[in-house]
């Protein structure tokens, strides 16, 4: 999840096609299809209004801070 997250908020990508195409780049090696990214970053990930860019749910973004914060 860390790399999903990490991925979305810094490739700044404005279609879900290019975001797509990043990822599957990083993990064709570990055999991980384009259809479960992309059903992966839909439920992870919105269009921000504002920026017109996926970004990860605020919601998620803060429970995953929170989490790692709890760990350390």
């Amino acid at each position: 999840m860390t790399y999903l997250f990490d991925k979305i908020n810094k490739s700044q990508a404005s279609s879900i096609n290019a975001l797509i195409e990043v990822i599957y780049q990083e993990l064709r090696e570990h055999k991980v299809t384009k259809v479960a990214i992309e059903a992966k970053i839909k439920e992870v990930g919105e269009k921000s209004k504002d920026k017109k860019i996926w970004v990860v749910k605020p919601a998620l973004m803060v429970s995953f801070i929170v989490y790692k914060i709890s760990l350390n």
